[in-house]
């Protein structure tokens, strides 16, 4: 966000587009597979990069109760019992994670163990590459898609609508699930045999890096979540049909 021109933006929702058709092409599912990484910071943060200007498009953001504490000026913006956390969605990924992935950043920076964001000029071909998005299947892509909604036009992105999304929880319920857990653990392990440890996906709140400049590991970890979205909500859906022929 705000470093990518917008012509290879531009080549990048073309890609897309048609890599999506791809995928139809060998299963057609109607959907797409995506993830977003949070960043927590309090409401205050989020009312200071709304009023952030081009000539001072730098916002220093709190992401620990410490930093908000010996902060006196996140009060004057957000009345301490109305300062809630928030979600900003530092990292979205759409794809299958085996033969293609789209990585979207926001621009976050670290400095002396502070991140700052960067108000990026808002972009007409960003905002109509994820207006343009394929509908989307995600655990809680509910919250994932309101956290993109309500948060863009603050963070200089525009105004973007993602109304088309499908929960995994529904095509589970729809296949006839039974058990009583629907964890990321639970479902990895009865439909694909294959435990998922849920706590590393959270990574201590670094998933803000840039896909290209993140460390190998975390790169193959993200490539991970979003490849097992893809491959569960296919399972699901051969069972379904099985359940419906």
């Amino acid at each position: 966000v705000g470093v990518t021109s917008a012509q290879d933006i531009e080549e990048a929702t073309k890609w897309m587009k048609q890599m999506v058709q791809e995928d139809e092409c060998v299963m057609p599912l109607g959907m797409t597979a995506i993830c977003v990484k949070p960043l927590k910071v309090p409401r205050s943060d989020l009312v200071r990069i709304g009023k952030a200007t081009r000539k001072d498009p730098a916002v220093t953001l709190h992401t620990t109760m410490e930093q908000l504490r010996s902060d006196s000026e996140a009060d004057a913006l957000v009345a301490p019992e109305k300062n809630d956390w928030v979600q900003l969605p530092a990292q979205i990924i759409i794809g299958n994670g085996i033969s293609w992935a789209l990585s979207i950043a926001l621009p976050l920076f670290e400095e002396k163990g502070r991140l700052t964001y960067v108000k990026p000029t808002p972009q007409k071909e960003l905002t109509s590459l994820l207006n343009g998005f394929p509908p989307v299947v995600g655990i809680d892509v509910k919250d994932d898609v309101a956290t993109i909604e309500s948060t863009a036009p603050q963070l200089g992105i525009g105004t973007v609508y993602l109304n088309r999304f499908v929960e995994l929880e529904t095509l589970m319920a729809m296949c006839g699930w039974l058990h009583h857990s629907r964890s990321r653990f639970a479902v990895s392990y009865i439909v694909l045999g294959t435990p998922l440890n849920r706590l590393s996906s959270t990574v201590d709140q670094r998933w803000w890096r840039p896909f290209d400049t993140m460390p190998e590991a975390l790169r193959a970890l993200l490539l991970f979540d979003v490849k097992w979205l893809h491959v569960i909500s296919r399972v699901l859906v051969v069972c379904l049909r099985e359940e419906v022929i």
